[in-house]
């Protein structure tokens, strides 16, 4: 599997982690800088810092993917933007986190990036929805992160 809480590799863009079903934790990763372990075991992060992680990836990691997961499913709606542009201050992407953040212990690991020949995958656990796209641009991605997302959350 790739990424896990060891460390990430060359082709991973970010690792989500899921608690109770919702992402609480993520990290963007560069393709083009020196790839090293950025996880701590998750056990051993608060839930501020859980929730200041993710914060930090909805306006960092989807900015670079090119959409927004505009309501991170405070609402329900898990509303995709392409293009969007990242106007918004941080604050508001931790509180709604915040929201989300669950007692729950259950952890899913959920990875999401691209090939270096431009194949999309992501990846639950030992799951793997690479079958469900076949090319690297924007809807696809989106739609594979919301095939995942609901693949966690009925696990």
């Amino acid at each position: 599997m790739r990424g896990g809480l060891g460390g990430i590799d060359e082709h991973c863009a970010c690792n989500f982690y899921y608690r109770g079903g919702v992402v609480v934790t993520g990290w963007r990763v560069d393709f083009d800088k020196n790839m090293e372990a950025k996880m701590k075991e998750i056990k051993d992060l608060t839930d501020d810092e859980l929730n200041e992680a993710a914060a930090i990836e909805v306006m960092g990691w989807h900015k670079s993917m090119g959409f927004f997961w505009k309501n991170i499913g405070t609402d329900g709606t898990d509303e995709l933007i392409n293009n969007w542009n990242p106007t918004s201050d941080l604050n508001q992407a931790f509180e709604a986190v915040k929201k989300l953040q669950t007692k729950n212990e259950r952890i899913y690991h959920f990875a999401c990036g691209t090939y270096h020949d431009g194949e999309v995958f992501v990846e639950i656990e030992n799951i793997t929805t690479d079958d469900l796209i076949g090319h690297s641009d924007n809807d696809n991605i989106a739609r594979a992160i919301c095939e995942a997302a609901l693949m966690a959350v009925r696990a």
